[in-house]
């Protein structure tokens, strides 16, 4: 399922953090007021998400969203929750691995789900109150990605099609978003190293079932990199494991070495440090 790099929001998010609801037309002082309101909750919940402080985001985003905003406007604050939503779903998952009981483990799940689906529930809201904003169709596709596969292999082939098409629509919105074109890479990238027994579903159920190649998520990984040189360690091991799979030992070295001398910033970036080191000496 497609993760995205922990942290504070990129830069095309920043830059509308307040755009939509700043140019949402107002027809009078009452709805100006609340748009203004809006975008300073907005702008409040993203340093709090910036700052890991993913309760006080939500609470922030709640309150923007009973607001009765023009839909632009609720859009910009629809796909944040959607991301927020997403971020304490991972907290969640972590809690449920850190061990407990069963019982704890089960509930853990639980709620993780249960964010999940709140989470695909408000980007394809923002989708659909104003498709010309990158982050709903960014965190729509995140979230349709994870939680398809809840209902198995079957449920998450018939979606594959529907989270690529948003990533892409991302990546056209905001081609200079980095995070957006990583995350179609990783969509190419899982795609291509689908198992054979997966592929026979997909034949079975689509006459053009989803096709996708290394070299087609290698490309994808070093616009991603362009963009932001060093911007999520775990691009540069999506990197080094299709250089492997296009037989390009050099490459994948390089690659690793570079993911292995990074600081990581997150436990997402711990775990591909620990996987960039581990492949780097197996070379």
């Amino acid at each position: 399922a497609a993760t995205p790099p922990r942290g504070g929001a990129s830069a095309a998010e920043e830059e509308g953090a307040s755009s939509a609801a700043a140019s949402a037309a107002a027809p009078s002082s009452a709805l100006a007021a609340r748009v203004q309101e809006a975008a300073t909750l907005v702008v409040r919940a993203d340093e709090a998400y910036a700052a890991r402080e993913t309760g006080l985001a939500r609470s922030l985003l709640e309150e923007a969203s009973a607001l009765g905003l023009p839909d632009a406007a609720r859009a910009e604050v629809r796909w944040r929750l959607a991301r927020t939503l997403k971020e304490l779903a991972d907290e969640e998952k972590a809690a449920g691995q850190a061990g407990g009981s069963d019982g704890a483990r089960k509930a853990a799940k639980q709620r993780e789900k249960s964010l999940m689906l709140e989470s695909l529930g408000a980007a394809r809201e923002a989708v659909d109150l104003d498709g010309d904003q990158f982050g709903a169709h960014k965190w729509y596709a995140i979230a349709l990605s994870i939680t398809s596969a809840y209902d198995g292999v079957r449920a998450a082939i018939e979606q594959s099609f529907t989270v690529r098409e948003h990533f892409e629509a991302a990546v056209r919105l905001a081609p200079a978003d980095a995070t957006s074109r990583h995350l179609l890479g990783l969509w190419f990238y899982e795609v291509a190293g689908l198992s054979w027994a997966t592929r026979k579903v997909a034949a079975a159920l689509f006459a053009t079932p989803p096709t996708g190649s290394h070299a087609e998520a290698l490309a994808h990984f070093e616009a991603a990199e362009a963009l932001s040189p060093g911007f999520y360690l775990k691009n540069q091991v999506c990197l080094a494991k299709c250089s492997l799979a296009l037989k390009d030992k050099p490459a994948a070295r390089r690659w690793l070495a570079s993911a292995a001398a990074m600081a990581p910033k997150s436990a997402d970036d711990e775990a591909s440090l620990a996987e960039a080191k581990k492949l780097l000496a197996s070379l």
